[in-house]
Parts: C-alpha cells; sequence; structure tokens
C-alpha cells in the first residue's frame, strides 16, 4: 500500500530515500524476495510523480482514484482487485515500515498457508498491525472498510483459532513526519 497523501511528512513518503533507496523501492525488493506470488502495488497521492520517479510499468500498480477517503479504502480496493483475480490470500504491506524483512514476510506467508485465515504482526510496543496477510474468506469484510479504518477490527473479531501473530519487534517504527524521517537517517 503506497496511496497516502503523507500529509504530516510534508512530502510524498514513497519516494523519500533512505540507504540510496526509495521507500517504496526498498518494500518492493522486500516483497519481491520473499514470494513469487504476484505483486500489485495501489497507488493514490502523487501517483504520477511516483509513477515516473520509480519507473513503473502498468502491470505492478493500480490507482486508487479516491485514495482521499482513507486507508480503508484503499484497503477495499486492494480487497476488491484480490478478489476479482480469484486470489486465495493478500498480503498487506505499507512502504513505511522501515524494518520489514523477507523473513517476516516469509513467516506471514508461511502461516497463511498452513491454515491460518488471517496473520499479523506484534510489535515490542505492545501494538500489533501489519504487515498482514488475509485469506479469501475475508475479503468480503476488507471490501467494506471505509475511511481511514483499517482491518483491526475485522482481525480483532476473527476466531483466535483462524488468525496467528508473528514477532515483528521493530514493526511500530514507520516514517510519518520529517522527525521520524530525520531519525531514520541518523541510524
Amino acid at each position: 500500500m503506497a496511496a497516502g497523501a503523507s500529509r504530516r511528512l510534508g512530502q510524498p513518503k514513497q519516494l523519500v530515500q533512505i540507504n540510496g533507496r526509495s521507500l517504496l523501492e526498498a518494500a518492493i525488493r522486500t516483497a519481491s524476495e520473499s514470494t513469487r506470488a504476484d505483486h500489485m502495488i495501489f497507488l493514490g497521492a502523487s501517483a504520477q510523480e511516483i509513477i515516473a520517479s520509480l519507473e513503473l510499468h502498468p502491470e505492478n500498480y493500480q490507482l486508487v482514484k479516491e485514495w482521499h477517503l482513507g486507508f480503508g479504502h484503499t484497503l477495499a480496493t486492494a480487497a476488491k482487485y484480490a478478489s476479482h483475480l480469484g486470489y486465495k490470500g493478500l498480503l498487506v504491506c505499507l512502504c513505511d515500515q522501515l524494518h520489514i524483512s523477507t523473513d517476516i514476510l516469509t513467516q506471514i506467508i508461511d502461516q497463511g498457508s498452513e491454515g491460518y485465515h488471517i496473520v499479523n504482526c506484534l510489535y515490542a510496543n505492545g501494538a500489533s498491525g501489519p504487515p498482514c496477510y488475509f485469506d479469501q474468506s475475508y475479503f468480503p469484510l476488507l471490501q467494506k472498510l471505509t475511511g481511514d479504518q483499517g482491518a483491526k477490527e475485522i482481525i480483532s473479531n476473527a476466531a483466535l483459532d483462524a488468525r496467528c501473530q508473528i514477532e515483528f519487534p521493530l514493526g511500530h517504527i514507520d516514517i510519518d513526519t520529517p522527525e521520524d524521517l530525520l531519525n531514520a537517517k541518523n541510524q
């Protein structure tokens, strides 16, 4: 997911450079190294700038025309896309999670393959969130999301034996503000 406007940051976070690569390039590479499954980037704000800067091909992205309606709307769009193509599951990654790794994504994919309907991450600060996996049985619920509402309620309402969490201690570290960006560049 890379559709947000990055209002607090003041520039498209998808194009922010860390260690010589944009956040979106790093996320794409990590996802590509984790699975051979199809990858799709959902773009909204600054889409044309991102497409041009990263030389993305049309088969690699979907434009979320109403991205301004919030993350829930973008997630619903991704679920509709996955459902339309008959995918068995949807792995949701955010481009601004600095410490995402192939190991984390592989663990999530493996747990989904072992029969868990939902897999999300548990962070060191006690919070939980993306990256997340949802099997196709959750596509209808995801498609109903709106506004800035993410999938937390869907996850918390899922049966305990249908979901699991992967430890991702640094998952809470992302880039939302200029201070976050400065901290990331100083690490």
